[in-house]
């Protein structure tokens, strides 16, 4: 971005308070303040400061949902009766682009996690951690070696797991640090989730 240009700057300086302050807390009075723009100036580019935040926001999460709309296309290739022991390892298998991805847009991603109460964004992680609970429930009752884990059990489960991603984003946790915790937690609850279905089973 350029401190030169009205708009970036008001990007720059509206993403420091953000981070700062919050969406719901920051004040747009300052923001305009801090880029050195009139208030008129920043209203010929935003209608409010909920749209300034999307401009900060809506790319990185579109992006985010993508990647992970691909990685569950991957998981759909595989047979719908062994898909539950294989989707895992095609999670796994992206790991490392999904870290690249998160650290390349880490402010944008803590905006996200940590400072949207009172926008579209503040049940995001909410809903992907749902999505990943719904595709769970549903590839185990596609196969006939397993019982399916209560939906309370697989909510507490994914739950854990996104708030170790959540604070994994938060606190500048570094790339290898990333994909090694990410991998392994997800290697341990693949191999209890799947040793419980099976036992509950017999």
């Amino acid at each position: 971005m350029n401190e030169n240009n009205t708009l970036d700057r008001i990007l720059i300086y509206g993403k420091d308070f953000f981070l700062k302050y919050t969406f719901k807390s920051a004040p747009l009075r300052k923001i305009v303040e801090a880029a050195g723009v009139t208030t008129g100036a920043f209203y010929g580019y935003f209608a409010n400061k909920e749209e300034l935040f999307y401009a900060l926001t809506d790319d990185t999460a579109n992006g985010l949902m993508a990647i992970l709309n691909s990685v569950a296309n991957d998981m759909n290739n595989f047979p719908p009766n062994e898909k539950i022991f294989k989707m895992c390892d095609a999670y796994i298998h992206r790991i490392p682009e999904i870290v690249d991805y998160l650290l390349e847009h880490r402010d944008e991603m803590k905006l996200i996690i940590a400072c949207s109460q009172g926008t579209k964004y503040e049940n995001y992680f909410n809903m992907l951690q749902e999505r990943n609970q719904d595709n769970i429930s549903q590839s185990a009752e596609k196969s006939e070696q397993i019982h399916l884990l209560s939906p309370d059990t697989i909510e507490l489960l994914m739950s854990g797991y996104f708030s170790m991603l959540a604070k994994l984003i938060t606190e500048e946790t570094d790339r290898e640090k990333m994909i090694r915790s990410m991998t392994e937690v997800a290697r341990i609850y693949q191999g209890g989730m799947l040793a419980l279905m099976q036992e509950e089973a017999e």
